[in-house]
């Protein structure tokens, strides 16, 4: 930067460091007013309103919906692309941040996510790098996921480890999850140090950035056979990266969502002091 002030020429890889610097930036603004534009489309639309009763039925709770900046895409083709486009993005920058795509048949610019509830997906700094969108019904897939953007890699992130990260240090574990709402039930009955790998076995990335906070994890996949797959990959990866590693034993067909909603804080905590060292 004083370089710059000074009219002293930058380095070349400083100058290739700032202009990577300013499109991030560009980046973090646009999600971050995507996903206050799909929160007033989940508190100021008729379809908004139908996902609020969703999340009652589910037992995510008023505090969750705003701590994670849970939101709404309308089912329109083009809502958000349009939003943004006033904004002043162009439709190559929209495709670059993952939220547009380009039509397969009609070749026009469509939004990424329609009709589907929106979880933000959280950096370590708690800005919004990506997406989650789940469907309302069962139609297929059933989560679609931003992407890979200049911010956002799947496999480099973990879901709520923003607000899970001092609680994990405190208590020196941290129990990983599957999916988004796994995290929002199992914080409300304040089980803070908690995270999401989201819906895949753990990454050589994400357990770098559990390493960061404690040697300690504690497996608490689904109790079914997807979730038995993921949990043998990932043991494999923790125990190579030197980790103490225990599985939380939960009932076949259960998922910690469920577990917690169905039994209560207390059967899960014993399910946690009971949990499997390997």
């Amino acid at each position: 930067m004083l370089a710059q002030k000074s009219g002293v020429p930058l380095p070349v890889d400083e100058e290739k460091e700032n202009i990577l610097h300013k499109k991030k930036e560009r980046l973090y603004k646009l999600n971050n007013l995507a996903a206050n534009y799909y929160r007033e489309c989940l508190f100021r639309t008729n379809q908004g309103k139908k996902v609020i009763n969703y999340f009652k039925k589910r037992g995510i709770n008023d505090t969750s919906v705003e701590k994670y900046k849970l939101g709404y895409a309308p089912p329109s083709w083009d809502a958000l692309t349009n939003f943004l486009k006033k904004k002043g993005y162009t439709y190559e920058e929209l495709i670059k941040a993952g939220l547009i795509k380009k039509s397969k048949t009609e070749g026009k610019y469509i939004d990424y996510f329609r009709d589907r509830i929106i979880f933000p997906i959280f950096n370590l700094s708690g800005r919004v790098i990506g997406f989650g969108g789940r469907v309302l019904d069962n139609s297929l897939p059933k989560y679609i996921n931003s992407p890979e953007t200049l911010v956002y890699n799947k496999g480099s992130n973990l879901y709520s480890l923003n607000f899970a990260r001092e609680d994990i240090r405190k208590k020196n574990y941290i129990i990983i999850v599957e999916g988004y709402t796994d995290v929002l039930i199992t914080q409300q009955y304040e089980f803070n140090n908690i995270a999401a790998s989201l819906g895949t076995a753990l990454t050589t990335k994400q357990i770098d950035l559990i390493k960061r906070f404690t040697d300690t994890v504690l497996i608490a996949y689904d109790a079914d056979s997807a979730g038995n797959m993921a949990t043998l990959r990932s043991l494999d990866l923790l125990l190579k990266a030197g980790l103490e590693v225990k599985v939380i034993d939960l009932p076949l067909g259960y998922d910690p969502a469920d577990f917690l909603i169905k039994k209560g804080r207390k059967p899960f905590q014993n399910l946690i002091d009971r949990a499997l060292s390997l």
